[in-house]
């Protein structure tokens, strides 16, 4: 059991945590680009209120729906960033089920953070095209460079390197204690 509890890696735990937010939020803005003029017209559509409330409801569906479909692009590059490094799997499986469980409730702090994350676009003008696609591509770069910046997977590796190191003594050890 001990063995087990040593395999997780809080490092890599928090960074892929916020690589996995930032890949979540950022497909779920691009969405809205899906019925953009629907949703950022400032004037009311001549439809009925009942037909207005349905068709936001539908896109608000949607956008909750691309939200996970990056939070699943998130998961699977975490999972396959842990293999190919040789990192505990199941430590992307954590990172993923404890995002869609905040996801699912609400609790992942998008309300809170929202400005500080689409303050980039705003040099576009608010609620433009530019402005979503320009906050799109950050949120999705700076997801990536997470996942993928060499300094950041050393760091995450010097987290599980102590145990490999301590590991390699003890097999080199009873290596020469056998000659």
């Amino acid at each position: 059991m001990r063995s087990f509890i040593s395999k997780f890696n809080i490092r890599l735990l928090i960074i892929h945590f916020i690589a996995c937010w930032l890949f979540l939020y950022g497909v779920h803005t691009l969405a809205t680009l899906h019925d953009y003029l629907f949703l950022y017209n400032t004037t009311p559509p001549f439809m009925s209120p009942i037909l207005v409330q349905q068709k936001y409801d539908a896109d608000m569906l949607i956008i909750t729906e691309a939200g996970y479909v990056g939070l699943i692009i998130a998961y699977i590059i975490s999972w396959r960033l842990s293999v190919k490094h040789q990192w505990f799997w199941i430590n992307s499986v954590i990172v993923f089920l404890v995002a869609f469980g905040l996801a699912s409730f609400d609790l992942l702090g998008w309300r809170q953070l929202r400005g500080i994350c689409m303050a980039p676009g705003l040099i576009f003008g608010k609620n433009t095209k530019l402005y979503l696609i320009t906050d799109v591509v950050i949120m999705l770069a700076v997801g990536s460079f997470l996942f993928f910046n060499k300094w950041i997977i050393n760091f995450i590796d010097k987290g599980v390197k102590g145990d490999r190191e301590v590991g390699a003594e003890k097999g080199s050890m009873s290596s020469k204690a056998k000659k």
